[in-house]
């Protein structure tokens, strides 16, 4: 072991550069000459190496060396333990064979971190998903029916591990929040009502004000909490017919969620919830029209992994498109504020007191500018 240690110690120290750091392009190549070491992975970028550092497997020894040159030998027993830098995570594996994890059942996978992901029936893991939890990873309807090709980005809750030995994690509970601007504040609303003015915005298992609800929410918080996250869609609902006007909800067509369809706009509120509650009929998933937990949540995980928090127009963040930038239709309710004035619009993240920027609007409101997204659940 001590003999493994020094051939990596040897090539660390010639691989330092004339400010004091290593080299990585230059220890790759060191280590190449290394007498008893085996394949590593020689194309680690920067900021992984920075980040976790490179293992390598030098006479059978699992060897990690860190950022700062430290060489740490993992554990004292040479029987060939398999590098985790070059084995590719499950998430990683579905990724690169593109096909249907399972065509009858949901799937749990892990990814490089080994957070956990739990794939619907008749899904794949996008060619272009993230490659763990905190890039957002996309999955794919691959079915043959007419949802093919929409796509949904995966909100984790609970503990979310961030490095490969799980030593850094960050912890998102479902809840509703707001955020404060000025001092980065992220404050759980929970289940209260929240006042913005004369307004009372709520999430109501009913209503009696006209806007449609979601179908179970207290199942839905149970579910989300079981399973450790939920989905949103990567886009806006889309349709592949352009909408000019509002229509009757017998004119509605089928919703998709992928790039380069039309917006379905011109629908008022109890319409993007029948269409988005109609997508899929699972017996194992859920899709519905988002909820206010939904997109609170959502937004702390974009605020949290999606970079600096105050760009709030950057584009996608965490493979999430348009979120917190265009006006979209929720199933929480507004009252107290106006007659008739109940479904609820929101858009970006608003000022102290407000999860996101809330509007009241009356059920028959439509626009060209109003969007909604689904959302999906494992029942």
């Amino acid at each position: 072991m001590a003999a493994a240690k020094e051939k990596v110690q040897m090539a660390v120290l010639a691989s330092y550069g004339t400010d004091g750091t290593i080299n990585k392009d230059t220890l790759i190549n060191n280590l190449k000459k290394v007498e008893g070491i085996e394949e590593f992975d020689e194309n680690i970028s920067q900021e992984t190496f920075d980040k976790d550092g490179l293992t390598v497997i030098v006479d059978g020894y699992e060897i990690t060396i860190s950022q700062n040159g430290t060489v740490t030998v993992n554990g004292d027993s040479n029987v060939g333990t398999k590098n985790p830098s070059t084995s590719k995570s499950e998430l990683e594996e579905a990724i690169q064979s593109g096909k249907v994890l399972n065509a009858n059942n949901p799937t749990i996978i892990t990814d490089k971190y080994g957070n956990k992901i739990k794939v619907p029936e008749g899904f794949k893991i996008a060619s272009d998903s993230a490659t763990d939890v905190t890039g957002g990873i996309v999955i794919e309807d691959a079915t043959n029916g007419v949802t093919k090709g929409s796509q949904f980005v995966w909100i984790p809750v609970g503990t979310i591990y961030t490095n490969n030995n799980q030593s850094i994690s960050e912890t998102i509970e479902l809840d509703r929040y707001f955020y404060n601007r000025t001092n980065k504040e992220i404050v759980s609303v929970g289940d209260r009502a929240v006042i913005d003015g004369k307004a009372y915005y709520e999430e109501l298992a009913e209503s009696s004000y006209g806007n449609s609800v979601a179908i179970n929410i207290e199942h839905f918080k149970e579910s989300v909490n079981e399973n450790k996250g939920y989905y949103i869609g990567r886009y806006t609902a889309k349709t592949n017919q352009e909408r000019k006007n509002a229509t009757t909800d017998e004119e509605l067509g089928q919703i998709s969620v992928e790039e380069g369809n039309y917006e379905y706009n011109y629908v008022t509120q109890p319409q993007a919830a029948k269409l988005s509650q109609s997508m899929y009929k699972s017996v194992t998933f859920e899709s519905d029209l988002m909820n206010s937990y939904a997109a609170d949540t959502a937004s702390v995980f974009w605020i949290i992994f999606g970079g600096e928090e105050t760009d709030f127009l950057q584009n996608p963040k965490c493979n999430i498109y348009d979120f917190n930038v265009c006006s979209e239709w929720t199933t929480e309710t507004c009252y107290r504020y106006l007659p008739n004035v109940n479904c609820v619009l929101r858009d970006t993240i608003g000022v102290y007191d407000r999860s996101l920027g809330r509007y009241g609007w009356s059920q028959d409101t439509c626009s060209d500018k109003y969007y909604f997204r689904p959302l999906l659940y494992f029942k």
